[in-house]
């Protein structure tokens, strides 16, 4: 008798889980915020307008915005590689220079954030491959 008592504990405490697990589940949506969650994230939006800096005599400067993306395109500019291999997606050999621009890592397509595996485990550390200007 004691066997199906534990027995029919157990399959009400399952069935118990299963249930509950559905009804959190259902509270989340699609994209994996609940509702209390999106509600938090709302009140972080629209953010205010960003303050005008006054002490940027370039800051409207369609000529400034052109010699900025000219330079982010240029690999002229770079100095030698210091670490990689071509086979380890270094961009050319050791010691080479003016093969890397801006462009090679932070790609316009992605908003400019790096491509590099090595960068996106920790955003704050300098990759060993970091581009040197000179």
């Amino acid at each position: 008798m004691r066997k199906y008592i534990l027995l029919f504990s157990v399959l009400i405490g399952c069935l118990t889980l299963a249930l509950w697990g559905q009804s959190q589940s259902a509270l989340v949506g699609a994209d994996g915020f609940s509702r209390q969650e999106w509600t938090t994230i709302n009140t972080l939006s629209p953010l205010p307008a960003l303050p005008v800096d006054s002490t940027n005599k370039y800051r409207d400067s369609s000529a400034a915005a052109l010699l900025g993306q000219m330079l982010f395109f240029e690999p002229r500019l770079s100095g030698p590689i210091q670490a990689g291999t071509p086979q380890e997606g270094q961009l050319g050999a050791i010691g080479e220079k003016g093969t890397i621009a801006c462009r090679n890592c932070h790609s316009p397509n992605r908003s400019g954030f790096s491509t590099s595996a090595r960068t996106t485990a920790d955003p704050f550390r300098t990759p060993p491959r970091s581009a040197r200007l000179g």
